[in-house]
């Protein structure tokens, strides 16, 4: 028998073009989260421990097409069905020639929906797998010289926990040239992480609550013991400004020697040189520094795992804090912070904007005791949605005052709290249960499915 609350459920009709999982469009993995989420991806919901039991909210169905424009429907609304166009906001993607005639298709059919007595129901979401930079990678250039996307008509998701009156024009050039039209929303969401991290706990430890008994030494059995060598691990895999301030500030404190860390730039190719001149190259040099071994196949020419998709376990449990660097601890560019890459859409309203991606779950995933180096909030966002991490930290205006701060409290805990007691084995137990329960990356990811499911 179907029930009220069976008949209220909306349906969330998610079209992908087939060909934007191909590698070369580096798609967002929104189309995976989906298929989590509604139980099509079976496989991969045995990485959650709430896989067998879990429903998603609304109602989500994925349909993979030859075309966006191939997709057809009479696009009906009795059932409070929502149609979402996902358009993979990427340049290789957006790019092809023949996306004129789909543009051109989608928004006759947008137009359509909203003719009166038409319920709207047909959204495009301008899906963009990366952090922060509005409105991607394509730029003011690019929409120039493709008139025929339109952002004013579009919902628009990036890789962040909070967006805050985030625009894609700054009001000082916006005279310059043909206007870029704003969004006509732009949400948060976690999908990418969400969609990730079947990959990535393939390299978590399978025996997490043996790995992390063993930090404390209470009634555990010496033969069984592992001492992690290192306080610290920073696998930088490209090195940002940000992380080389990092890491030049850890060796003035003295603290590289208790670090694992690695600065790979650029995709694991040590014999480029850097293009940078700073205090970072003139210690530790212009290539790049990979993991001590056996460690180097973590990243850089002979890698055997891809960074993004975690790290080998032995190299988890050689280690007590992780410290999670994302990719903008600014507003501004990470090599040039004359270049700001987010505005408000009003400048007399707060604006916030916390990227957050892979990087940040990875110490909750390993168990580790979680450090992550952001912009002013990350770190009590986390801690709002349920996430330990220790220390008073995350809220400094300046991001080097933000780093500096982290390293206090990196230090802080390292000198009072080791060996580990049972109530921060706790504490990393549940960092761990809850970012790896698909309930939780239901709320990550829900600002983006109460768009569709409201019209926006």
């Amino acid at each position: 028998m179907t029930t009220n609350t069976e008949k209220r459920r909306k349906k969330l009709n998610f079209i992908f073009d087939k060909n934007s999982n191909n590698d070369e469009f580096r798609a967002s993995n929104l189309i995976k989260a989906c298929q989590l989420f509604n139980g099509d991806w079976e496989k991969g919901r045995e990485t959650f421990f709430d896989g067998d039991t879990f429903r998603a909210v609304y109602d989500i169905i994925v349909h993979e097409v030859d075309g966006l424009d191939t997709f057809t429907s009479d696009f009906g609304n009795e059932d409070g069905e929502c149609w979402v166009f996902v358009l993979h906001w990427l340049r290789p993607y957006l790019a092809q020639p023949h996306m004129v005639d789909v543009m051109e298709h989608l928004h006759k059919l947008q137009d359509h929906s909203r003719e009166p007595g038409n319920n709207r129901n047909i959204a495009i979401l301008a899906d963009y797998g990366h952090e922060s930079h509005i409105p991607g990678s394509m730029g003011r250039s690019f929409l120039e010289e493709h008139p025929h996307y339109e952002p004013s008509r579009y919902l628009h998701s990036n890789i962040s926990l909070e967006n805050q009156n985030i625009g894609a024009v700054n009001p000082q050039y916006e005279q310059e040239s043909r206007p870029v039209d704003q969004f006509m929303v732009t949400v948060p969401s976690m999908h990418y992480v969400t969609g990730l991290l079947p990959e990535i706990d393939k390299g978590s430890p399978v025996k997490l609550k043996e790995q992390i008994a063993t930090y404390n030494k209470k009634n555990i059995d010496p033969k069984r013991h592992f001492q992690p060598m290192f306080k610290y691990l920073i696998p930088n895999r490209i090195g940002r400004a940000s992380r080389r301030q990092l890491i030049v500030s850890l060796d003035d404190r003295g603290l590289l020697q208790d670090t694992e860390w690695s600065m790979v730039y650029p995709d694991g190719q040590p014999d480029l040189p850097w293009d940078y001149n700073d205090e970072y190259k003139k210690r530790f040099g212009s290539h790049s520094v990979t993991m001590s071994r056996p460690f180097e196949r973590w990243s850089g020419p002979k890698a055997s795992q891809s960074p993004d998709q975690g790290i080998p376990d032995d190299l988890a449990r050689n280690a007590i804090c992780y410290v999670a660097t994302e990719t903008y601890p600014t507003y501004f560019d990470n090599d040039d912070p004359t270049r700001p890459l987010n505005f408000p859409i009003d400048t007399s309203k707060p604006f916030c904007v916390l990227d957050a991606s892979e990087k940040s779950f990875k110490p909750f995933i390993f168990g580790l005791i979680p450090f992550i180096y952001g912009r002013a909030g990350l770190v009590d966002k986390w801690r709002e949605l349920g996430m330990w991490l220790p220390g008073d930290y995350g809220n400094e205006e300046c991001h080097i005052d933000r780093m500096e701060a982290m390293i206090d409290a990196m230090e802080e805990f390292t000198t009072n709290n080791l060996p580990i007691t049972e109530e921060t084995v706790i504490r990393i137990m549940d960092n761990h249960r809850l970012s790896l329960t698909l309930g939780f990356h239901q709320k990550l990811s829900m600002p983006l499915f109460k768009a569709i499911a409201h019209n926006y």
